[in-house]
């Protein structure tokens, strides 16, 4: 019957979201560090422009390398 297809697809569908809930819940957490963006970094300095001065080059501040280091000032 009509209702018999209906309750399996739905019975279907359920499974299959509670199998996908299951997998995200269990995803294995990353491997990640805290960055410093250029705006908090010890050698960025601002004026007119953005400055990163172990790169010598500009920056908008929100930017971020492997060197940075958070300034003590804040």
């Amino acid at each position: 019957s009509r209702r018999q297809r209906q309750m399996c697809i739905r019975d279907s569908y359920t499974s299959g979201f509670d199998e996908c809930v299951d997998k995200v819940e269990n995803f294995p957490s990353v491997d990640a560090v805290e960055v410093v963006r250029c705006k908090d970094c010890f050698e960025f300095e601002t004026g007119v422009v953005g400055w990163c001065n172990h790169w010598q080059t500009g920056s908008d501040g929100m930017g971020f390398c492997g060197y940075g280091e958070r300034r003590e000032d804040e």
